[in-house]
């Protein structure tokens, strides 16, 4: 088994770039590799501002023998009446360099004809290699691309250099104008002897992951950015301990190593006096831009301190942090005119400038808007079942959700709108369920996030994305592809979310209707046309959410086809269906529906829903299985209609599958006689409807089952 080594120089990447294109790399590796038959390796990645690297263990030195089954003429062609081939036979077997007594005969549907096995010897896991690389590194996607003088691919940055090893022995290949080769280059400032805006040359004699760690290393490039991570926590605990200070350490850490190679960590400081200023203000006049960390005391309050982490020399820190601070002063000291300036007027007085402030321009203002959230926060809440104090406090947040976008601070630091509506609604005397709903009305902000924890939040959360969902949708701002300028798929999960975890029985039919007739006149197309679009793409997004959460692709959609109205109902359907697909009924469940619905797909409409004449049954096992449906139909549907689905779906089974099985064995339900044929045909389709119509159609199910 070979080793294969991968490394991409390039000019600096922005950090928000570099997962995404690791997690494409990745994929497109695994996906060459698989398409290529190799069925056995390990994928590492590893990156910095300037490199992607990918290491791959476990290669084989070529990849698989190919079997094609080619098919020649018909047998009545190939042999004559005394079996000896005829020329359209040695002809087939000469084309294909094989010898006569090789062809075989098989059934086919055409009819019987002649085939042979041909064998294609596997191609060397170099010469693979070099096919698929260049189009594999096509494959990975930026926000951005561009092209640059003697390019004709794009990328994020320009390529530099291209490190491409299997083992000890080079593989060539060329792409965007730079041809692959054995060389690596240090820190652009720290190694030394470099070229300029390089760095040191480094060869690598052959792809081993721990040897290229070393030798990069040894020119200060740390490449795993978990290294990088613990040498800022290592360096900032060394400085800030002596001083009873600690590291806030969050997510921002990581962002900070994506914009170093070998992270030099300096301490700075501002006047206290701008410890006045709301925390997240302080800390996000550090972040924003410049990417300080916030440093606390003991009791975890912050200080007047701020961490610097440079990718320079240690002794170049000092001027760094002189000019760092004066950066950070004068933020700091924008932001504090800008909160005084706000606080001068009440939120609630701020509501009117939002007239001022266009949404989108087929869909008005954010005023407009505000109207919008007030109204849906009250159907929402009336349907939640909160209290009446609760509802007008939803109506209020949502009258106020808004209004933080006309104040400096948010102006100069978006990221914190809702939470300084949040400081401002305290500020001017608003209950505290106000103005905490207020900050929680943007939550989840992204996948993973933290989801609103009260009442009034989770409903003027849910009003906010319904609302955003059903606005684009009317005004043609649908996502497509990998675009999705308004952020409408992480709505919609947010609010699957958000109902998944607070438990939240809502009707998304019911909440669209409303939704939808609360827009604007101008932009409103067919009430149902509009619905249908909405609803169809919640669909899309359960199925997304659910496969992500590691359902199985085949259940969801069985479940997905009986109705998605009550995103809890269906986790509910499908934590039974997902239990069940491990028990031993399951095959005989699956088949049982898959069977009725087979019988049953070739009425037409008009026959739906079924009508079932008993005055036309003729066999006795037609009668004993309708009796068997008509004295537990209403057993059925009563555990379905208590949610109790594991102990209908057993139920289910245990009832009708032997009935079924036997009634299809003695029984001939396709006659000729047209009458008697779609009433036995009713009989199926109703059993079958009993259970899929509301738990899930099993219909193409593979999961758990041996076909």
């Amino acid at each position: 088994m070979a080793d294969f080594l991968l490394e991409i120089g390039v000019e600096e990447l922005p950090a928000s770039y570099i997962q995404p294109a690791l997690d494409d790399l990745r994929t497109a590796a695994g996906a060459a590799l698989s398409s290529a038959g190799f069925d056995s390796w390990e994928i590492k990645t590893a990156a910095t501002p300037r490199r992607l690297a990918l290491f791959i263990s476990g290669l084989p030195p070529k990849e698989p023998d190919k079997v094609e089954e080619v098919t020649g003429p018909a047998e009545a062609a190939a042999f004559d009446k005394e079996g000896k081939p005829t020329q359209a036979a040695l002809g087939f077997a000469r084309a294909h360099q094989a010898k006569v007594r090789e062809l075989k005969v098989k059934e086919t549907p055409r009819g019987r004809y002649v085939f042979i096995l041909k064998k294609t010897p596997g191609r060397k896991t170099r010469e693979v290699l070099a096919e698929i690389l260049p189009r594999l590194l096509r494959r990975i996607s930026f926000p951005k691309s561009m092209l640059w003088p003697g390019s004709t691919v794009a990328f994020a940055r320009p390529i530099r250099w291209i490190l491409a090893l299997l083992r000890a022995r080079l593989i060539p290949f060329e792409l965007a104008g730079v041809k692959s080769g054995r060389v690596t280059y240090g820190h652009p400032f720290l190694s030394s002897p470099r070229r300029v805006g390089m760095g040191k040359r480094v060869n690598l004699s052959r792809a081993e992951w721990s040897l290229y760690l070393a030798q990069l290393k040894q020119n200060f490039v740390m490449v795993e950015t978990a290294g990088r991570q613990n040498l800022i926590k290592k360096k900032a605990r060394s400085i800030l301990s002596g001083q009873g200070l600690q590291l806030e350490e969050d997510e921002r850490i990581g962002k900070v190593a994506s914009l170093v190679e070998y992270p030099t960590v300096a301490l700075g400081s501002f006047p206290k006096k701008f410890l006045s200023l709301p925390e997240p203000v302080l800390t996000e006049a550090m972040w924003e831009y410049q990417h300080y960390l916030p440093v606390r005391n003991a009791k975890g309050r912050l200080v007047a301190r701020f961490i610097v982490v440079t990718n320079r020399a240690p002794e170049a820190a000092k001027e760094i942090v002189k000019g760092n601070e004066r950066v950070l002063v004068a933020r700091l000291a924008d932001a504090e005119y800008f909160f005084e300036e706000d606080k001068k007027r009440a939120l609630a007085q701020r509501v009117e400038d939002l007239e001022g402030v266009l949404f989108e321009e087929r869909l008005g203002s954010y005023l407009e808007r505000t109207r919008r959230l007030e109204a849906l926060a009250e159907f929402l809440g009336r349907r939640l079942g909160l209290s009446q104090e609760r509802i007008d406090y939803a109506r209020r947040a949502a009258h106020l959700a808004k209004a933080d976008l006309t104040t400096q601070v948010v102006g100069e630091f978006p990221r914190l709108q809702g939470i300084m509506g949040r400081q401002y609604a305290k500020i001017s005397s608003e209950p505290e369920e106000v103005a905490v709903a207020i900050a929680e009305h943007y939550l989840p902000r992204f996948k993973g996030d933290e989801l609103p924890r009260t009442e009034v939040g989770r409903t003027v959360a849910l009003s906010d994305k319904f609302d955003l969902i059903l606005a684009c949708f009317a005004a043609g701002l649908r996502p497509s592809g990998s675009q999705d300028p308004y952020a409408l798929r992480r709505a919609a999960s947010g609010i699957i979310r958000i109902i998944l975890d607070a438990g939240l029985e809502i009707s998304l039919d019911s909440t669209l209707t409303a939704g939808e007739k609360l827009l604007p006149a101008g932009i409103r197309p067919e009430p149902e046309n509009l619905k249908n679009q909405t609803a169809e793409f919640f669909r899309e997004r359960l199925y997304q959410y659910f496969l992500d959460e590691g359902y199985a692709y085949d259940i969801i959609r069985g479940v997905l086809f009986s109705g998605f109205d009550d995103i809890l109902d269906v986790k509910a359907r499908l934590d039974a269906l997902k239990k069940l697909s491990q028990s031993k009924i399951w095959p005989t469940l699956v088949e049982l529906v898959e069977r009725t619905y087979n019988i049953a797909r070739s009425l037409k409409p008009a026959d739906r829903p079924p009508q079932i004449n008993p005055q036309l049954f003729t066999e006795d096992w037609e009668r004993r299985l309708y009796e068997i449906y008509r004295e537990n139909k209403e057993r059925i549907a009563g555990l379905i209609s208590q949610k109790k689905y594991l102990e209908a779906s057993r139920e289910f089974e245990k009832l009708f599958a032997r009935p079924v099985h036997e009634f299809f064995e003695e029984v001939f339900v396709m006659v000729e006689d047209e009458r008697l044929r779609r009433n036995r045909q009713s009989l199926i389709l109703a059993i079958n409807l009993l259970y899929s119509t509301h738990i899930a159609d099993l219909s193409e199910i593979t999961t758990g089952i041996q076909k």
